[in-house]
């Protein structure tokens, strides 16, 4: 971190007045990093012309995640102001609102990371092992949670015809959900309970890791011994070996969530012989149900996707 005691100072001061998951302050603060030292001056200091090129630069595709961080280094630089920290006195990250930051997120990567249900089976069908298969599809279909803790604890009992039950104690709003899921998943579902061993390449090597046992159990976990397997950590890992095999790395987890939540409406609405904007505005609780998502606008929602609502 650049003024790495100042930071480690204000990190304090948030932990202490605010909840925040995974430190986030310090993981916002290696981003801010490499312009800091480049510009030789803290984040607090940077001109709105500063805040536009380091934006910019980060080459993001979401203008929520731009919102949450230009929020954020607002509240970090109000701080820096109250301390006499600021050399100008200005919070230029005030200066900004949703309508000037759109301008700085790449559209062109935010296309290319929303795919359609054609895509997903193509990506399933080039893959070895069933269970990236299954969880790929999965999060397309509706599985997904903090971490991928949707996952944890699935099992084939779980699935009573085209329904699958998720139990997820980690989810507060909603532990138990049950979700709409197709054939295709299901068959994969089977196939990943059935196998013991995890399989993929490394450079020219095939390496495998040793499942544990239960046959019902959808998504195992390893048993290396003395293994402290962190699921959230093994999907991940997972998916990126996953995406740079099929030659996608652009492509992020949520954004396949997000894809097959589109996907979800598109197909309903038609069904239903109304506008995507209709089946949104009548049918949020079952959105939310399937993918755990809260529409709360339904006038911002299509505005994001306007180019993949039908």
């Amino acid at each position: 971190m650049y003024n790495t005691k100042i930071k480690e100072r204000y990190i304090k001061f948030r932990n202490a007045n605010v909840i925040l998951s995974d430190n986030y302050s310090a993981r916002m603060f290696a981003k801010t990093y490499p312009f800091e030292a480049n510009e030789n001056k803290d984040v607090c200091n940077f001109s709105a012309k500063e805040i536009e090129n380091m934006y910019k630069t980060w080459n993001l595709s979401s203008i929520e995640s731009l919102l949450v961080y230009n929020s954020n280094l607002s509240l970090y630089t109000q701080w820096c102001q109250e301390e006499g920290l600021v050399i100008d006195g200005m919070n230029h990250y005030a200066e900004f609102d949703k309508a000037s930051l759109g301008g700085m997120i790449n559209k062109a990567l935010f296309n290319m990371r929303i795919v359609s249900r054609e895509d997903v089976l193509n990506w399933c069908r080039q893959l070895e092992n069933p269970v990236d298969a299954f969880v790929i599809l999965g999060m397309f279909e509706g599985i997904y949670g903090v971490k991928y803790s949707d996952f944890f604890d699935l099992y084939l009992d779980d699935i009573k015809g085209n329904t699958l039950t998720i139990r997820n104690p980690e989810n507060k709003r909603s532990p138990i959900r049950k979700i709409e899921v197709s054939d295709e998943l299901i068959n994969y579902a089977h196939l990943a309970a059935s196998i013991d061993k995890y399989g993929w390449t490394s450079g020219a090597n095939v390496r495998t890791a040793e499942l544990e046992g239960n046959y019902q159990k959808i998504v195992k976990k390893s048993v290396r011994k003395n293994s402290t397997d962190n699921m959230h950590k093994t999907i991940y890992g997972r998916l990126k070996k996953c995406f740079d095999f099929l030659d996608v790395a652009h492509m992020r987890p949520a954004q396949i969530n997000e894809s097959g939540m589109i996907y979800f409406i598109n197909r309903k609405a038609n069904e239903l012989n109304i506008s995507t904007n209709q089946y949104i505005r009548e049918n949020k609780d079952a959105i939310l149900n399937q993918f755990d998502f809260s529409i709360d606008s339904t006038k911002q929602f299509c505005e994001k996707y306007a180019n993949f609502l039908k």
